[in-house]
């Protein structure tokens, strides 16, 4: 419950940020961390840098009438795993 809890102020917080022209353009690093009590391990789960060519940019997508928040990471280099 804390995690679900934790999600819906992401999304509040994604929509304050909207509201202030909040320019994805200029983040250049990316980092999700883990605060919940779930099966995945505690503390940074992953850190991209756009320095290091991990990304070019992100794209942020809130779909499921606000239940879903999507950040998709693109990249000029596609790499396809088998």
């Amino acid at each position: 419950m804390k995690f679900l809890f934790y999600f819906c102020n992401q999304i509040l917080f994604y929509y304050k940020i909207m509201e202030h022209n909040f320019d994805l353009e200029k983040i250049n690093r990316l980092e999700v961390i883990n605060h919940a009590d779930n099966r995945f391990p505690i503390g940074r789960v992953i850190t991209l840098h756009k320095e290091l060519n991990d990304f070019d940019s992100l794209e942020i997508s809130i779909q499921d009438d606000g239940r879903t928040m999507k950040i998709f990471i693109n990249s000029s280099k596609k790499t396809t795993y088998e």
